[in-house]
């Protein structure tokens, strides 16, 4: 996944995202993600 379209899921993420548990969750998808693009 390149860093566009991961800048472009944190843009919905944010919109989308009303509580700080869900954006909790969220970042810690998000990390998930850059950590298996990175390996």
């Amino acid at each position: 996944m390149t860093s566009e379209k991961l800048g472009v899921f944190s843009i919905q993420e944010g919109k989308s995202s009303r509580s700080r548990r869900h954006r909790r969750q969220k970042a810690s998808e998000l990390f998930m993600l850059k950590s298996l693009c990175s390996q």
